[in-house]
């Protein structure tokens, strides 16, 4: 038999188990039994009043059985996304006015949402709370659409947003959550604003981009992509790179086409263990963002494929923060201690804060040596093969300093120690 005959007799196939589909052979029963029951009046005995009340017993059946299908209810609408999103869309309709229709089942029921002339729908599960897809009434998808994205940031208080993937406690089942990101504050900055005016030239004529933030552990590279964004008035997404790999990109690509950000975050690019399989993200994120940031601790660790403009196409180095962003953490109570940590990475900086909280004069005293010890250990991260230093080198006054901060002991004639702070 050809490929021809095959896909034919496929098609045949196919068209006969539709037709014998049970649920419609149960439907046309049910029907047919209940219409035939509603003639029965008229049939036994015609008369005018027999016929007016046969006619409205029809049309009763008509009205309660005909439309109680759901999966035919919607056979006519338009989808405009899958299922992944459905329940966070329903969340974002709650609120506005509705109607319910009943189904065959007790537990199905239909809702029709009307929202600024367009209606949407979807079919409930009022056990579960399991929400299908959403569906739009033909012709008004497009205008569906924006009014989808507005409520939906609405609804996500119009702020930054994380995408991650996460099991119910119900029945373990993987489910792609939005929610509000505030894990990474922004912190105003001097470097921070120079390099945000640069970008908004860039997207003002037109031109996107895509950052790589590169640097060791702790130096606030996510925090300055959130200070960047922060000041260019962009709404983002930001995706670690450990959920991607268990979020089909096609579930990505729709939220992003759902809510079209300004901008993407990607967190530790480095960390991905299939670099290849990610450029087809980095690149649609460029077709469909005006700013694309990246963070990795090092970047030697990337394909050289990817670090080509058109993937990347600017590479920026991130040591140490601005002196006002050192001075924001440190606070007034601690203006003292600036020169003593102004070139760490700001995670040591703020753990540096939390230890002055609880610790006396000589346990701090130890715990900025241990702490400057871990900073020198960063060096490995560094862009050259020379040795540099990641903070001042503590030998002879400074060490005095030291002392001084935490409590002013009488100084000592000792052997000059180098420390990295």
């Amino acid at each position: 038999m050809s490929n021809e005959d095959n896909r034919i007799a496929s098609t045949v196939s196919d068209n006969i188990r539709d037709f014998f589909n049970v649920g419609k052979i149960k439907k046309m029963f049910r029907v047919g039994s209940e219409i035939f029951n509603a003639l029965s009046p008229f049939i036994e005995k015609q008369t005018p009043l027999n016929a007016l009340k046969s006619a409205f017993l029809v049309g009763k059946v008509v009205v309660d059985d005909l439309e109680i299908w759901p999966d035919d209810y919607f056979e006519n609408w338009e989808m405009p996304y899958t299922g992944d999103f459905s329940k966070m869309i329903r969340a974002a309709l709650i609120g506005n006015p509705y109607n319910i229709i009943r189904t065959s089942e007790d537990s199905i029921v239909i809702h029709i949402v009307h929202l600024e002339g367009i209606k949407f729908g979807y079919v409930l599960n009022t056990r579960t709370d399991h929400v299908g897809a959403v569906y739009v009434e033909p012709d008004n998808t497009k205008k569906a659409k924006e009014i989808l994205k507005r409520e939906l940031w609405k609804l996500l208080k119009n702020d930054n947003i994380v995408l991650r993937k996460s099991k119910t406690s119900a029945n373990k089942e993987e489910v792609v959550l939005l929610e509000t990101d505030d894990a990474f504050l922004p912190l105003p900055s001097k470097r921070a604003s120079e390099y945000s005016s640069y970008l908004k030239k860039c997207i003002d004529a037109g031109v996107s981009r895509s950052v790589l933030l590169y640097g060791p552990p702790g130096t606030g590279k996510s925090t300055m992509a959130r200070t960047i964004i922060n000041n260019l008035g962009m709404k983002s997404f930001r995706i670690r790179v450990e959920d991607i790999g268990c979020i089909d990109s096609s579930t990505i690509f729709e939220a992003i086409s759902i809510f079209e950000p300004d901008a993407v975050i990607f967190d530790d690019f480095d960390r991905s263990t299939e670099q290849a399989s990610l450029l087809e993200t980095l690149e649609f994120f460029q077709r469909h963002v005006k700013l694309v940031i990246a963070t990795v601790n090092n970047k030697n660790m990337l394909d050289e494929a990817i670090l080509r403009p058109g993937r990347f196409d600017e590479l920026v180095q991130i040591k140490l923060m601005d002196e006002d962003v050192v001075r924001k953490i440190l606070g007034e109570n601690l203006e003292e201690h600036f020169e003593l940590v102004k070139e760490w990475p700001i995670a040591f900086i703020q753990e540096y804060v939390k230890r002055l909280r609880f610790m006396n004069p000589d346990e701090a005293e130890k715990s900025v040596r241990e702490l400057a010890h871990r900073v020198q250990r960063l060096s490995k991260y560094d862009d050259n093969d020379d040795k540099v230093m990641t903070g001042a080198l503590l030998s002879g006054n400074r060490t005095s300093n030291v002392r001084d901060v935490f409590g002013g002991r009488p100084k000592k004639k000792k052997k000059k120690v180098a420390l990295y702070l």
